[in-house]
């Protein structure tokens, strides 16, 4: 195995010098160094090399890539030095370019300029994988690689079969399965049927809502034990019981197609056409990554395992020991875009309601800390921009909610009670634009 250089250090722990050694030694590409005059990310050939580094590096042993260094005969030569104003677009290019294009998602991947001799350079770490073998998906095609030397090859047939059986993820997926099939399973054993018969009842108020969202949620909260997980559901007012169609065309279409979501975003697009039926409700998605499900009351859940899949994205396996973050992106635009997919069941009266009970809940977060500002700004997550661990188990927030409703609105709201749970204030949270009350993600 090549010994990664910098010994695998995190990119804050790497000093100046350390880099500037690699052109004064004419240090050697190998396995895990790859140096890149620029990158024109503009340039479709370009893209495509710089993610396949990427996902060869994490199929490999991980890596860095070093972004203002020419190479001469695959040897460290000169610094190129990255002009100021380009510094921040080359930033947001690259991790669009991981986040939209590597499946699954990179772990614990980083990036950061530096300035090193006077000159700017972008500094790119790349972990090894745990979810391997990674595919690139770009220019319309798909591609399995591997790091070997000083350059990226396609895998072989019998790589990639081996990789996908070695992969400690798709080894105990059967076993993750069996263990969480519960989550999906919200509603009280058969024995509580007749409580719940009685929320049902004609004679039934926005209590009774309050009471049946409540009862799901401590099923819920039974089932996952003490698994980090994120809560999301509504419940109309009244409750649909037998009126509402789960299997009208247009349901299916909203889930399919959410409103005002972004592709390849953190939100309800996500889910895949995993539909099924079970214990009468559609359920979407899976319990590894995220599960959507809809009700004959009308009621809709979401719930994800804060993972390093989804909200502690660019986190290592060691950083998140230590700490884990919570992304803002995972935290802001999930439960965002649920609350724009309900209003739109709403607006096409697949759902009557003259209000709403929303639950919001992150459980099991003690410890946990969250980041202030734009992740996609290249300070974010720097020293002194981090809340204070949670010193609590859990966050558990419940709203009745007139209909109708600004999504948005009642989005932020949300969000600024998960800040100010966390002792800081709006301030800390992004995408939100105060002129004209709209994510803007």
């Amino acid at each position: 195995m090549t010994e990664m250089h910098f010994e695998g250090r995190f990119l804050d722990q790497i000093a100046e010098e350390e880099i500037e050694e690699l052109v004064t030694n004419k240090v050697r590409e190998n396995q895990t160094l790859e140096f890149k005059k620029t990158y024109e990310h503009k340039n479709p050939a370009k893209r495509s090399d710089l993610v396949k580094d990427a996902a060869c590096m994490a199929n490999a042993n991980g890596g860095y890539i070093i972004i203002g260094i020419q190479e001469l005969n695959n040897c460290a030569d000169n610094f190129v030095s990255i002009a100021d104003d380009e510094i921040e677009g080359l930033l947001k290019s690259i991790q669009n370019l991981y986040v939209y294009n590597i499946d699954p998602p990179l772990d614990g991947w980083n990036y950061f300029p530096k300035k090193v001799a006077g000159n700017n350079v972008i500094m790119i770490r790349i972990s090894k994988t745990t979810k391997s073998p990674h595919m690139v998906t770009i220019d319309q095609g798909t591609y399995f690689g591997i790091r070997d030397q000083s350059h990226n090859r396609a895998m072989t047939r019998s790589e990639i079969r081996d990789a996908f059986n070695n992969d400690s993820t798709n080894l105990t997926l059967q076993q993750i399965n069996d263990s969480v099939s519960l989550l999906v399973q919200r509603l009280p054993e058969p024995a509580a049927t007749s409580n719940i018969a009685a929320v049902l009842s004609p004679q039934a108020t926005i209590e009774g809502s309050e009471k049946f969202a409540d009862q799901c949620l401590e099923a819920f909260k039974e089932r996952c034990g003490d698994k980090p997980m994120f809560y999301l559901a509504i419940t109309p007012f009244p409750l649909a019981t037998s009126s509402f169609d789960l299997h009208d065309p247009e349901v299916e279409r909203l889930i399919k197609s959410p409103p005002e979501v972004r592709a390849h975003g953190w939100n309800m697009s996500n889910l895949g056409s995993q539909k099924r039926e079970e214990n009468g409700q559609l359920v979407w998605g899976n319990e590894i990554h995220n599960l959507l499900s809809l009700d004959k009351t009308g009621q809709m859940v979401w719930t994800a395992p804060i993972n390093n899949r989804q909200f502690a994205w660019q986190q290592t396996e060691e950083e998140q020991a230590r700490r884990l973050r919570l992304y803002p992106y995972a935290l802001i635009e999930y439960p965002v875009s649920f609350v724009k997919l309900y209003k739109a069941l709403l607006e096409q009266r697949e759902i009557s309601a003259t209000k709403v009970v929303l639950q919001l809940c992150l459980l099991n977060i003690r410890g946990m800390v969250i980041a202030k500002g734009d992740p996609n700004s290249p300070f974010f997550d720097s020293p002194g921009t981090r809340s204070e661990p949670y010193p609590g188990t859990s966050i558990e927030r419940t709203k009745v909610i007139d209909v109708p409703f600004d999504a948005d609105k009642i989005g932020y709201a949300s969000v600024k009670e998960i800040y100010s749970a966390f002792g800081v204030d709006e301030s800390w949270i992004p995408f939100f634009d105060a002129a004209t009350s709209k994510f803007n993600f």
